[in-house]
């Protein structure tokens, strides 16, 4: 959301670490194991979507 509201000019202050209460409280070596179509993040410039990151990353890194 504040990167967002940061493209279309608006002053944000982000308060605390990003995602930082789930890295606190989930169990040492667990991931987040959404599936890509449960998964709708999104950057807000063309292409800043999950998805066309995913699909810029190649299959063998993956």
């Amino acid at each position: 959301m504040a990167a967002h509201l940061r493209a279309a000019g608006v002053g944000v202050r982000v308060f605390g670490e990003v995602m930082g209460s789930r890295r606190q409280s989930m169990a040492t070596g667990m991931f987040l194991t959404s599936t890509p179509a449960a998964t709708d993040l999104s950057g807000p410039v063309p292409g800043g979507r999950l998805a066309a990151a995913r699909d810029a990353t190649p299959r063998s890194a993956r």
